[in-house]
């Protein structure tokens, strides 16, 4: 009786690991899942922290613009979003001012065909 439950159980170690092909397609069908998922979660830290990162350096231009008034300021702006926008672009930058409140405006293109658009308002209490 120990000697066929022995057989059996190599017949069946043996059926599992045989490389026969399976792993390989297994190991395909697991990279792909793999990349996707990595694919997907680097595709989404790139969206969020370019928005983020726009929308803090918005708020700094215009601060800049309401305090230093500095033509550079949007020198400033431009050289800086390149850290966040490594694989986008900026199409339109507007700011003005309005009744003590300054104001911005960035279009931005997104890879994907995406397009973005951050505004912020600035109110300085003097």
């Amino acid at each position: 009786m120990a000697l066929f439950l022995v057989k059996t159980r190599n017949n069946f170690l043996a059926r599992c690991c045989s490389s026969r092909g399976q792993s390989l397609i297994e190991a395909l069908a697991l990279s792909f899942v793999a990349m996707a998922f990595i694919s997907v979660f680097l595709g989404t830290l790139y969206f969020s922290s370019a928005h983020a990162g726009i929308n803090y350096l918005l708020h700094e231009h215009l601060v800049c613009n309401a305090t230093q008034q500095l033509k550079n300021c949007r020198g400033h702006f431009l050289k800086k979003s390149k850290i966040f926008l490594f694989l986008s672009e900026i199409k339109k930058i507007e700011t003005f001012e309005k009744r003590g409140k300054y104001r911005g405006l960035v279009k931005i293109k997104m890879p994907l065909g995406r397009e973005i658009q951050i505004s912020k308002e600035l109110d300085l209490y003097k």
